[in-house]
């Protein structure tokens, strides 16, 4: 059956008063398909569609049977993974930027400010006591973070180890010549911490203070990184970020929680209470 062979006419639908004549009828004309030709759509999301026929209403079914796939289209199935378009307009005369999203979103803001002596803007006193602590190596970093939701891959695990105490956090983190991967890695080990009673996922919103010193990146090394949790102070090798708010979200995948199995044990059980009678038959 085609869309074309499928008859839509208007119905008048309004409530009538008993007692009082009904309305003039609707003139029953035939209404034109929005797609006669057929629509096209992402080739998952088609897969999708014929993967649950039975639950399509007998109405609508020829339009769904009309549909083509095409390639060119973007799939959406499992979320946008095409390109971002992030704009940046920054005031040279006060420093103010902002990012927006396709011209339209707003997603960041803030001011950058050249210092004079940037040394002087770091905090004297951020430190963390390495007794109550337990240690985690890189492979257990990302495997708790994986556990909680988060995908991070590539450059963007720099996390190497971590000692995780009541205070903070004291950790390594590889640089790559990268600010961006390297910045990540110091907002990682905040989440690590905030999410670690929880084990739910938080994102940042917010950034008091980021000061950054380049020369202190001159050469490729590992750098020590101090995460103080009563102050909120994290700092490694040439940056040091104040006041870093982060936020709880929810994220599930087709709306039902992820489960995943860590480990499968045996536990014997004995009882002398329970008898068990077996009864043999030999023919």
């Amino acid at each position: 059956m085609n869309s074309d062979d499928v008859i839509y006419s208007e119905v008048d639908i309004s409530k009538r008063v008993p007692g009082r004549p009904t309305s003039t009828p609707f003139a029953m004309e035939n209404l034109v398909p929005l797609c006669p030709n057929g629509k096209t759509t992402s080739c998952p999301k088609l897969d999708n569609i014929k993967s649950i026929p039975y639950l399509i209403p007998k109405d609508p079914k020829p339009f769904y049977n009309n549909l083509f796939d095409d390639q060119k289209i973007i799939d959406d199935v499992d979320g946008y993974d095409g390109a971002l378009q992030l704009s940046i307009f920054l005031q040279k005369s006060t420093g103010n930027f902002e990012i927006m999203l396709d011209g339209i979103s707003l997603v960041l803001m803030g001011r950058i400010v050249l210092s004079e002596n940037t040394k002087t803007e770091f905090n004297k006193s951020v430190a963390v006591s390495y007794e109550n602590t337990h240690d985690l190596t890189s492979n257990e970093v990302y495997n708790e973070m994986e556990n909680r939701g988060y995908q991070y891959q590539d450059h963007f695990r720099g996390i190497l180890n971590a000692q995780v105490g009541d205070q903070g956090c004291i950790s390594t983190i590889k640089w790559r010549n990268n600010w961006c991967s390297f910045i990540d890695s110091l907002i990682q080990v905040v989440l690590l911490i905030e999410g670690e009673s929880s084990q739910d996922i938080y994102l940042p919103v917010e950034i008091q203070q980021v000061v950054i010193h380049p020369s202190l990146h001159a050469e490729p090394q590992d750098y020590k990184v101090v995460y103080q949790k009563v102050t909120g102070i994290i700092r490694g090798g040439g940056v040091e970020m104040l006041g870093l708010k982060t936020s709880h979200v929810d994220i599930f995948k087709n709306n039902e929680a992820c489960v995943k199995l860590e480990s499968f044990k045996f536990v014997s059980h004995s009882n002398p209470r329970l008898q068990v009678k077996i009864r043999l038959k030999f023919s």
